[in-house]
């Protein structure tokens, strides 16, 4: 029964993604935000979608995160083999793990950041010391008797 249930599943995601090939297919090979937004207001996808267990919600987050330009689109193939990782605890394991990389990253940001204003700091400091040795010498009045 397993198998058959797989079968089934597969079955009906290979017809949601068939919808989102055709719904993207503006000749780019693309899928826009507004053409998934579309395609998930209709009650047919939104009824494949939760025999599934996949929620319209996560396929607008998959969108995002692979829409990593920020210009709107995302690749349909790219998104149909995503879409294919969404089902059963795969999920949930998955954004763990996206969730502690995240964390991890945006730490080491932060900590590079608190050098790089270090650093900045020091060569502030050094640009002041070096103009105030510049202006000394510019205004030394004992050098100008000596010439």
């Amino acid at each position: 029964q397993g198998v058959q249930r797989e079968r089934f599943q597969n079955a009906v995601l290979s017809s949601v993604m068939d919808v989102f090939s055709r719904v993207g297919s503006d000749g780019q090979g693309t899928l826009t935000k507004m053409e998934l937004h579309e395609a998930l207001s209709q009650e047919s996808i939104k009824s494949r979608l939760k025999l599934i267990d996949i929620k319209p919600a996560d396929l607008k987050l998959l969108f995002e995160l692979l829409d990593d330009d920020g210009s709107g689109e995302v690749p349909v193939r790219q998104f149909s083999r995503s879409c294919q990782r969404l089902r059963g605890d795969a999920l949930a394991r998955d954004l763990n793990h996206l969730s502690i990389d995240l964390d991890r990253y945006t730490h080491w940001i932060d900590e590079g950041e608190e050098k790089i204003m270090g650093m900045n700091d020091q060569i502030s400091d050094l640009l002041d010391t070096m103009d105030k040795i510049d202006l000394d010498v510019v205004l030394d009045p004992g050098e100008d008797e000596k010439d």
